[in-house]
């Protein structure tokens, strides 16, 4: 996805985190995120960090085909080539998500189409970070190339390596 130039100020994501809208207008994203908390805030190297998603999926009959790209930057490193990782979103490690409707909550792979949670955990291996500031984008698509979500964050994690 190529990312539009703004002169605007880019909108901070709901909730306790570093995040930033990015690719289409929020108004334009098909997952409406209600909040988005991440602990610690930010993340920080070799401690585990945690994130918590509340959204109204859309009802798609594709929802359950979404893909899921992150895009790590190293900012400190000129021309650095970003590691990205383009994967199934029901295929992703370490990311449950739950259907919270009608007292129903199901903990699962794959979206659903109305209010979810989506959980995820992780560490960031002090051994392998270097030291500087980090750009992860997160872009959520259907199939078809819509996307569902596209947030950005731009943390300092402090290193070994």
């Amino acid at each position: 996805m190529q990312e539009t130039l703004s002169k605007e100020t880019p909108e901070k994501v709901p909730g306790d985190n570093p995040a930033f809208y990015c690719g289409p207008a929020r108004k334009d994203q098909l997952l409406d995120i209600l909040e988005f908390d991440t602990s610690p805030n930010p993340p920080t190297a070799n401690k585990r960090y945690f994130f918590y998603l509340l959204g109204e999926a859309p009802d798609d009959e594709r929802l359950h085909e979404a893909q899921l790209k992150l895009t790590v930057i190293r900012d400190f490193v000129a021309n650095d080539n970003p590691w990205i990782i383009d994967i199934p979103f029901a295929k992703t490690p370490h990311v449950i998500v739950r259907k919270t409707e009608k007292q129903d909550e199901r903990y699962q792979k794959e979206l659903q189409a109305g209010r979810i949670e989506i959980i995820a955990d992780g560490w960031f291996p002090k051994t392998f970070i270097q030291t500087g500031n980090w750009t992860f984008l997160v872009e959520l698509t259907l199939p078809d190339g819509r996307v569902l979500s596209c947030f950005k964050a731009t943390v300092y994690l402090e290193g070994d390596a």
